[in-house]
């Protein structure tokens, strides 16, 4: 079984070799983080900065975002998160530009109700007749058909909602 293994004399470019049958993830670390080192240090003097590439238009679309979580002193993790930085290119709506969807469900004893409503909410948002045009009334009735949905699965389920 042949993996990729760090061997900076056989291929100076790229630092990869692929001979050697055992991975080794700290050496992946520490000469990533080498790399960038040198990078921030060559890009330190300001004069360099000019020769940067302007960054692509991916980075400007799709912005970096970050999550977290935090359990507290529950047994399980109740809350739920979506990000979807385009929502518009997930369902396909066209000549609204870029819309991102960020969403934070509250678990509230028990994970039910976060996890039905991170899965629909966006959905019933874009289903709506007032979207995108209207998107606070959009999201009262993605809120709301949610809402009515989740209690009629319950029912079915015979749980409580």
């Amino acid at each position: 079984m042949n993996t990729t293994v760090l061997n900076p004399r056989r291929n100076p470019k790229c630092r990869f070799v692929p001979t050697f049958p055992d991975f080794q993830p700290l050496k992946l670390m520490q000469m990533t983080i080498k790399k960038l080192v040198e990078v921030c240090v060559y890009y330190s003097d300001n004069a360099m900065l000019s020769t940067l590439l302007p960054p692509p238009s991916s980075t400007l679309l799709n912005p970096p975002v970050s999550a977290f979580a935090f359990k507290n002193a529950r047994r399980k993790m109740e809350d739920k998160y979506v990000i979807i930085n385009d929502l518009h290119a997930l369902f396909n709506i066209k000549d609204y530009g870029t819309a991102s969807y960020y969403g934070v469900f509250d678990g509230h004893n028990g994970v039910d109700a976060a996890a039905y409503s991170s899965c629909h909410v966006h959905q019933y948002l874009v289903e709506s007749p007032h979207y995108p045009h209207d998107p606070e009334r959009a999201l009262k009735d993605a809120f709301k058909k949610t809402d009515d949905r989740f209690i009629d699965k319950c029912n079915k389920e015979k749980r409580v909602a």
